[in-house]
C-alpha cells in the first residue's frame, strides 16, 4: 500500500499537493465542527471517520467525493458485508458534509440513488446478533483469568490488561450497558454507597433529552464474583500505580469488544468466539434476568430500552423452548385433561 501511495504522490503537481492539503484542512475543521454537535452530528462524525479511512487506504482525496469513487466506497461496503442501513447512514453522513460546504453530493446522483435501490434488493445481510454472555460463561472466563493470576507470574502490562478485563466481564454482565457507555465510564460517574454502586450515563442513544440515566450493581456475598469489589479492587490498582486518570477503563468500545472475544477464546476456543462480542453483555444480561423470573419492565430499566419489542428481541431463543405457551401445546397435543 505504501508503495502505491508514493507512486500515486509522485505523480501529482506540487499545486495538485498544497490543494489537498488546503481540502482536507477544511475537511477536518467541518469533522471537529460535527462532533460536538448533537447525538446525529456525532454519528455522522464517526461515519466520516470511517470515509476518511477508506480515503486514507487507497490514496483518495477526502473532500469533495465524486460519484464514482463514492460508488467504490459503496461497494467495499457491500462487500465487506455491512447492512444496507449503514450504507445508507454512510451515505447521510457523506451527503450533510456536502451540503454543510454548499458542495452538489454525489448521493444526489441517479447512478447512486440506483445503486442503492438495487443493493436493497440484492444485498440481504443476516442480522448478526451475538450470542449472550450467559452467567455460566463469565465465572468461567473470570476463573481462567484468576487462574493466570496465581499460576503464572505476570509482568506490570499484563497484570493491568487481566484486571481490567476481569472488571469489564463482572461489571458488562451486571449493567447491561452498550459497549460506547462501558467505555465512556468514569470515576465521577460512581456513586458508591452501602450496598453497590450507581452508575450515571451522561450520553445515551435512548437518553433524547440529554438528561442522563442510571444503572446499579449491587453488592453479592462472592466477593470473588462481586462487581462492586472488581471495581473497588481495580480502583485500588490504579491508585498503587499512580494512575489517577478519569476513565475507568482506559479503553474504546472496540477494545471492549475485543476483550470479550479474547477471554471468550481462551474459554471456548478461537472459533467460538467470533460468535461473541461487546453486544453480548446486554444481551446476557437479559436473557439471564428473565431466566431468573424478572419481569420485562425490570429488565428495560436497567437496559434502558424505550421499546418492549426491541427489549424482548434481546431474551435469544436460548429461551423460547421454556415459553408457557409451547408447553400449553405440548399437554394438550398429549392429551393432558384441561384445569
Amino acid at each position: 500500500m505504501a508503495k502505491k501511495r508514493t507512486k500515486a504522490l509522485a505523480k501529482r503537481q506540487p499545486s495538485d499537493i498544497a490543494e489537498r492539503r488546503k481540502l482536507n484542512r477544511e475537511y477536518a475543521s467541518k469533522l471537529a465542527k460535527a462532533a460536538k454537535a448533537d447525538s446525529t452530528m456525532k454519528a455522522y462524525a464517526s461515519d466520516l471517520a470511517q470515509w476518511e479511512e477508506y480515503a486514507a487506504e487507497n490514496d483518495l482525496l477526502l473532500f469533495p467525493i465524486s460519484v464514482e469513487v463514492l460508488a467504490e466506497y459503496i461497494g467495499s461496503l457491500a462487500r465487506a458485508s455491512y447492512s444496507i442501513s449503514t450504507i445508507r447512514r454512510r451515505c447521510a453522513a457523506i451527503a450533510y458534509l456536502h451540503k454543510a460546504s454548499d458542495v452538489e453530493s454525489p448521493t444526489w446522483s441517479p447512478k447512486i440513488r440506483e445503486l442503492l435501490q438495487g443493493l436493497a434488493k440484492t444485498h440481504r445481510k443476516k442480522i448478526d446478533k451475538k450470542k449472550a454472555l450467559t452467567a455460566d460463561l463469565v465465572r468461567a472466563m473470570v476463573k481462567k483469568i484468576d487462574e493466570t493470576f496465581f499460576t503464572v507470574g505476570l509482568d506490570h502490562e499484563k497484570e493491568w490488561r487481566a484486571r481490567r478485563d476481569r472488571t469489564i466481564l463482572l461489571v458488562g454482565i451486571t449493567v447491561g450497558m452498550r459497549r460506547s457507555e462501558i467505555a465512556a465510564m468514569e470515576w465521577d460517574h460512581l456513586e458508591w454507597l452501602d450496598d453497590g454502586v450507581t452508575v450515571f450515563i451522561p450520553d445515551s442513544k435512548t437518553d433524547k433529552k440529554g438528561e442522563g440515566q442510571y444503572v446499579a450493581i449491587p453488592r453479592v456475598p462472592d466477593a470473588v464474583l462481586c462487581p462492586v469489589v472488581a471495581l473497588e479492587e481495580w480502583e485500588t490498582f490504579l491508585d498503587a500505580q499512580g494512575e489517577d486518570g478519569v476513565s475507568v477503563f482506559h479503553c474504546s468500545g472496540k477494545t471492549v469488544n475485543r476483550i470479550v472475544q479474547r477471554r471468550v477464546a481462551q474459554v471456548l476456543g478461537e472459533d467460538e468466539s467470533l460468535d461473541y462480542g461487546a453486544h453480548s453483555f446486554r444481551s446476557g444480561f437479559a436473557t439471564e434476568a428473565y431466566r431468573s423470573g424478572a419481569r420485562l419492565d425490570d429488565i428495560m430499566q436497567q437496559t434502558r430500552h424505550r421499546s418492549r419489542d426491541v427489549a424482548q428481541g434481546y431474551i435469544q431463543h436460548l429461551e423460547q423452548g421454556k415459553n408457557p405457551a409451547v408447553h400449553g401445546v405440548l399437554q394438550r397435543l398429549q392429551g393432558a385433561p384441561d384445569e
